[in-house]
């Protein structure tokens, strides 16, 4: 099962939402809130690019922004239902095993440069595992 798979049976858990309504077109407040959780996690947790986050959601990229937007905006005013699902997400992400990934990413590094403090500072920052692979 592939990471955006088993987040979406996460959202759809937590929220109540079925997983073909979170895929939908569908309007309905509580799936348009399932599907706003579902594509903010996608983007904040996994860091996948807003063409790949509407590829998975069958959207185009201008309501991945809204969702985006949209779940922002009540973390902004503190929204209680919002903060609540974005917690009990998080805790059910954790207890997945398998879930983690790692992020290439390309880097220039001075040859005296301290490695292990700058993977402490790369894995604080992307929020992913760090491999160093070295040419």
């Amino acid at each position: 099962m592939l990471f955006h798979e088993q987040l979406l049976s996460i959202v759809s858990q937590v929220t109540g939402v079925s997983q073909s309504d979170i895929i939908s077109r569908s309007r309905n407040r509580e799936v348009c809130m399932a599907k706003q959780l579902f594509a903010y996690f996608l983007r904040v947790k996994f860091h996948l690019k807003l063409k790949q986050i509407s590829v998975i959601m069958k959207n185009d990229h201008s309501s991945v922004i809204h969702c985006m937007k949209v779940i922002e905006n009540m973390l902004w005013i503190k929204d209680d239902k919002t903060i609540g699902y974005i917690k009990e997400i998080d805790a059910c992400m954790v207890n997945l095993e398998g879930l983690n990934f790692t992020r290439k990413l390309k880097v220039n590094v001075p040859i005296d440069c301290d490695v292990e403090s700058l993977k402490l500072v790369l894995i604080e920052e992307y929020k992913c595992s760090i491999e160093f692979v070295y040419e």
